[in-house]
């Protein structure tokens, strides 16, 4: 189990900028994740870096409530630099 490592790959669609939505998506990009074991190892890694982030930055959260996914909820936060500095490693393959 100790040299158990898993990567993943995500594609993502969207708009280069916050114009016009109404239209089809103008950009892909594509990112790379790579990290160590993922169950034992990995999940407590994102849920202590997580927890961290939340207690040391909800300044930067979203403040009008609601249900939010990880990706809107920590994207002006330290999170993926902190995954990247505990060996949870991702890397821009496209743009």
């Amino acid at each position: 189990m100790e040299q158990t490592s898993f990567s993943m790959t995500f594609v993502a669609k969207g708009w280069k900028s916050n114009g016009d939505q109404d239209s089809r998506p103008d950009t892909i990009n594509v990112t790379k994740l790579v990290g160590p074991e993922p169950g034992y190892v990995t999940t407590p890694i994102c849920f202590v870096q997580a927890a961290v982030v939340l207690l040391k930055e909800g300044n930067k959260l979203p403040a009008d409530g609601g249900v939010y996914t990880p990706g809107s909820a920590f994207q002006d936060t330290s999170l993926i630099k902190r995954l990247n500095d505990h060996h949870m490693v991702f890397s821009k393959v496209t743009q």
